[in-house]
């Protein structure tokens, strides 16, 4: 997704609420440099027991022209949040 009218931090924030909004609770860019970005997001599934996840990522967001994007994440982390 590209747009002239948001910046790559926008754009990945807008993909990350699409895609997770079943699952995430919570997100956060933790870094930023330039393209690359390090990312915290808290996953929430409820079924019959309710798991909750604390997870970071690196994300590169590249651009090839003014229409054309990719983007390329691994995992960093994974942690069980404490229960409140």
């Amino acid at each position: 997704m590209s747009s002239p009218f948001c910046r790559h931090g926008d754009e990945l924030a807008l993909s990350m609420d699409r895609l997770l909004s079943n699952f995430e609770l919570r997100s956060r860019i933790l870094e930023r440099d330039g393209d690359d970005f390090k990312v915290s997001i808290r996953y929430l599934r409820k079924k019959l027991i309710t798991v909750a996840l604390d997870t970071v990522f690196r994300i590169n967001y590249h651009t090839l022209d003014a229409t054309h994007a990719w983007s390329y994440s691994r995992m960093e982390g994974v942690l069980h949040p404490p229960a409140s």
